[in-house]
């Protein structure tokens, strides 16, 4: 079983796989925000992964556990999964695996196994969608079910700054996902729904945005992609944002030349284009507004 050690710093978690090595052969260690756990795992194809493991198993010639958990990650092939929650997911039938590799065992453990951590994988996302949307009315004070592990310790140890750290050891996911919740709740960390792919993100500076980073078609993010659908089905948005960056473009021409011209002139336009959007748009005259712009320009 490949061990997963993670520091929870100030904002984030340092986390390190065993087995995973930096070019240099040091330990390869990678960031995740608080929240950045929950959102990875959410967000990953499990039923891809699954069906690649099947399949591996299924083909698998060898007897060496380490090459079968290879060759698993070999046939991720490019998808969009997280390959440290992939090593994750692995390690939950990692057990199951290494005795049916070893021994004359009945092969069907392995599929029951794999149906187990799917089915835990399911539960986990049940109880994401409810924390994320704070819909827990229906529930008593009872628990909402557990996640049973072994193999977590915890090492504690002073940092080069003699601040005291806490190195958890996990041999499983799922108390590095208790971990996650408890900080997410501890920092009010947000955690949206991408309104256009509808994977989860943590958004970067602003609360209410609707919209992740992740490029979703040819080359665009899912902000680029929403923003335009946006534009497409609000005339009076995308005659607003036409004239703006025209307005904009004039801005930059002048500031060398006019002084305060932002203040003078550029920020008194959008103020005023902004109540005359929604003044046209309340009567829903495109035509009159679109004049505007024109009168205004």
């Amino acid at each position: 079983m490949y061990p997963i050690i993670i520091i929870p710093l100030e904002d984030s978690y340092a986390i390190s796989i065993n087995n995973f090595k930096a070019k240099d052969g040091s330990a390869f260690w990678m960031e995740y925000r608080f929240g950045g756990i929950i959102v990875a795992l959410y967000n990953c194809d499990i039923n891809y992964i699954t069906n690649r493991i099947i399949a591996t198993i299924k083909q698998f010639k060898g007897n060496d556990i380490e090459e079968l958990i290879g060759e698993c990650f070999d046939n991720m092939g490019k998808s969009n999964n997280d390959l440290i929650i992939v090593t994750m997911l692995l390690n939950e039938i990692h057990v199951e695996l290494h005795q049916w590799l070893t021994s004359s065992g009945d092969a069907s453990k392995v599929w029951k196994r794999i149906a187990s951590v799917l089915g835990g994988y399911m539960a986990f996302k049940s109880l994401i969608d409810k924390l994320i949307t704070n819909s827990f009315q229906e529930f008593s004070d009872e628990a909402l079910f557990t996640f049973q592990k072994e193999s977590t310790f915890a090492n504690f140890y002073l940092d080069k700054n003699k601040t005291m750290r806490v190195a958890y050891t996990l041999g499983t996911i799922y108390p590095l996902f208790a971990l996650d919740v408890l900080k997410i709740q501890e920092k009010e960390v947000c955690i949206k729904r991408c309104q256009n792919c509808g994977r989860l993100f943590l958004p970067m500076s602003r609360t209410d945005e609707i919209y992740c980073d992740r490029i979703y078609r040819n080359g665009k993010t899912c902000k680029q992609v929403g923003y335009a659908n946006k534009l497409k089905s609000d005339p009076f948005k995308a005659e607003y944002r036409k004239a703006y960056k025209t307005q904009h473009a004039k801005m930059k021409r002048n500031l060398k030349n006019i002084p305060n011209y932002k203040e003078k002139y550029f920020n008194p336009w959008i103020d005023a284009a902004k109540n005359a959007m929604e003044k046209f748009r309340s009567e829903n005259n495109i035509e009159a507004f679109s004049q505007w712009i024109k009168e205004h320009s």
